[in-house]
């Protein structure tokens, strides 16, 4: 599965001509929760934040389900505040 999204990133990138956007980056994070690769959902959640984007709400929503379908919500914590994970 980490070959396919990789494979969707680099579609969307070379689609758009340009770098991600939030919206790009919240797609991404819900395919990969799909797929139930949780660790490549919070790496691009961390590539995101280096690239000077703002999260928003869907974006959360789509990381933290994306560890919960693991089985482990709080794999988010080191990674979100505490007032982010209260959502």
């Amino acid at each position: 599965m980490q070959v396919e999204i990789n494979r969707v990133l680099s579609a969307i990138t070379q689609a758009k001509n340009t770098s991600l956007g939030v919206k790009d980056y919240t797609v991404l994070i819900t395919y990969a929760g799909r797929v139930r690769e949780w660790r490549k959902a919070m790496a691009l959640l961390e590539q995101m934040k280096l690239n000077g984007l703002q999260p928003n709400l869907f974006t959360y929503t789509a990381a933290i389900s994306a560890c919960a379908k693991v089985g482990n919500p709080v794999l988010l914590s080191p990674t979100l505040p505490y007032y982010e994970c209260s959502l």
